[in-house]
């Protein structure tokens, strides 16, 4: 288990346009609650992104603005 996993142990999964990637990217710098775990840019319009939350009301905030 990656140390995200601990300290962000609930974990939202989204799939987005590769272009907004970016922007999620930027806002989860600057996020203390939530950190990019994985990415799976396999398909190339499509991609499936693991975020680590340091709550579920953080994933469930997430999934609501991202979902």
């Amino acid at each position: 288990m990656r140390s995200n996993e601990l300290t962000h142990p609930h974990v939202a999964t989204v799939t987005l346009n590769p272009a907004a990637f970016g922007h999620l990217r930027r806002l989860v710098e600057d996020s203390r609650e939530v950190r990019i775990l994985d990415v799976d840019d396999s398909q190339p319009d499509l991609w499936t992104v693991r975020v680590g939350c340091a709550s579920e009301a953080v994933r469930e905030k997430f999934e609501d603005g991202w979902g």
